[in-house]
């Protein structure tokens, strides 16, 4: 909401948004305060002409511990957690190859009994990526219906994935082309885990990084 552009020294042009709270307005009024700035987006045009979208270069310093696999194979219905990093403030960049009609995506702000869990799916029957949100929080004040974004990827297309979490918020970048922002509210304090999915079918993840990430004050 309220997007405003500036242009850089450099040339480029950086956009900030508002981020909307999307839990009651009591909620709102308990925690102190309401609302959120974006990441700083870099914007630019592509040689079809249609717009490219890209978080700022320079949130790169703040990232810190990291995590790297190459390759992880999910067949059927599995799933593959990612152990040794975690977080409420995390940097994801993800590789996917889908094969057939495999739905397929992460998990992020999990507990380790998977009570709390936002999952993030990308459905090639609808062509869409959800934000799955009815089990993101226990306090029922939040939010719980999928935030949505289409997605034009050809049969064999590989999806890329930059997806920042920051607590209450998700910012997913998809193939430097899309990004879709919304809003979730877990409440324990270990709803902090990772872990990646494939659904009736075989998926390909790549060049998986993961780093959790410092604050900037």
């Amino acid at each position: 909401y309220a997007p405003h552009v500036m242009r850089l020294t450099d040339g480029r042009l950086l956009m900030v948004g508002w981020l909307h709270e999307e839990r009651s307005q009591q909620a709102c009024q308990e925690a102190g305060w309401s609302g959120s700035h974006s990441l700083p987006m870099v914007l630019d045009l592509l040689a079809d002409g249609t717009v490219a979208i890209a978080p700022a270069q320079e949130l790169q310093t703040l990232r810190t511990v990291h995590w790297h696999k190459d390759q992880v194979n999910l067949l059927g219905d599995a799933q593959y957690t990612v152990s040794g990093i975690t977080g409420k403030a995390l940097e994801i960049q993800v590789d996917f190859l889908p094969h057939g009609d495999a739905e397929f995506g992460l998990k992020v702000l999990c507990s380790p009994d998977e009570e709390e869990q936002t999952r993030i799916v990308y459905k090639p029957q609808t062509g869409q990526i959800f934000v799955e949100r009815e089990r993101a929080s226990l306090d029922q004040r939040a939010n719980v219906n999928p935030a949505t974004m289409p997605v034009d990827l050809a049969p064999g297309d590989p999806l890329h994935f930059q997806l920042f979490v920051d607590h209450s918020i998700i910012e997913l970048f998809v193939n430097e082309k899309l990004c879709l922002a919304c809003r979730v509210y877990p409440t324990r304090e270990d709803s902090h885990g990772v872990r990646f999915f494939s659904r009736r079918g075989h998926t390909e993840l790549s060049d998986i990084n993961i780093w959790e990430m410092a604050a900037i004050w």
